[in-house]
């Protein structure tokens, strides 16, 4: 597909409050699909079709859900690409995450929803996903020196394939981009640090040693106290801790 074509046919200009950036080189949109591994079998999800850069490419599978929030995209992908396993979807893809099956995902992610994403792909069950993320959102995932890239680290294994310069994108962006390949981690008792977010530390250290570890009330009670000591921390909830307390706590509960 001729992203600058496809605009100029249709007098589109992207919507920037969208963060709207339409990778334009069909080599590395080629490159990135491959890497992927999609089969016949395979269901796609594909965050932010826009006009169909990469819907179009996608190899032979059982089915693509091509999501988009913009009905004017939509629109221009209807008559773009025509192929009859894609189902197009205008709406909000954060939300159809958590109501569609599928086994693998596809995006060319807007900016503003990056961190959300991947709060999503915390919880969600697929099997692969290839995301472009700005350079500087992959640093802060891939480091783990945040609470976000601590919870990333925890949840799925992530790994950096593809340095995408600005200029390869219509309309270019102010920054280069980097493109994900991920895949879930095994379930850990660590992870119940954020899928039970809304409890207190105190109360959900307690019900993990017990349920995981099969300690007592009153033994967890006391292996909580021993390490913590009347710490602040046992008052706070996941969402509110530091990466230094996060760290702590994964220590605390693998050690026991």
């Amino acid at each position: 597909m001729k992203v600058e074509e496809v605009l100029q046919k249709y007098e589109y200009k992207p919507d920037m409050l969208l963060d709207q950036h339409f990778l334009a080189d069909e080599k590395i949109v080629g490159k990135l699909l491959s890497l992927i591994d999609i089969n016949e079998t395979d269901v796609i999800f594909e965050v932010g079709a826009g006009i169909g850069t990469f819907t179009e490419q996608i190899p032979k599978c059982k089915k693509i859900f091509a999501v988009d929030i913009d009905k004017k995209v939509i629109q221009i992908l209807k008559k773009e690409v025509k192929r009859k396993e894609m189902e197009i979807i205008e709406g909000n893809a954060l939300e159809l995450l958590s109501k569609l099956k599928f086994t693998k995902i596809m995006s060319s992610t807007p900016y503003s929803i990056c961190e959300p994403l991947f709060h999503k792909l915390f919880i969600i069950d697929f099997e692969k996903a290839l995301v472009i993320v700005p350079e500087k959102f992959s640093s802060i995932i891939t480091e783990g020196k945040s609470p976000l890239g601590f919870f990333s680290n925890l949840f799925l294994e992530i790994n950096s394939i593809v340095l995408i310069p600005r200029e390869k994108f219509l309309p270019k962006p102010k920054v280069d981009s980097v493109a994900l390949l991920i895949t879930k981690k095994k379930p850990s008792i660590s992870q119940q640090i954020y899928l039970q977010k809304d409890k207190k530390i105190k109360n959900l250290l307690r019900e993990l040693l017990c349920k995981n570890k099969k300690l007592t009330k009153k033994q967890a009670k006391d292996a909580i106290n021993k390490q913590f000591d009347g710490s602040a921390i046992l008052e706070k909830k996941p969402g509110k801790l530091k990466i230094e307390e996060l760290e702590e706590l994964e220590k605390f509960i693998t050690s026991c």
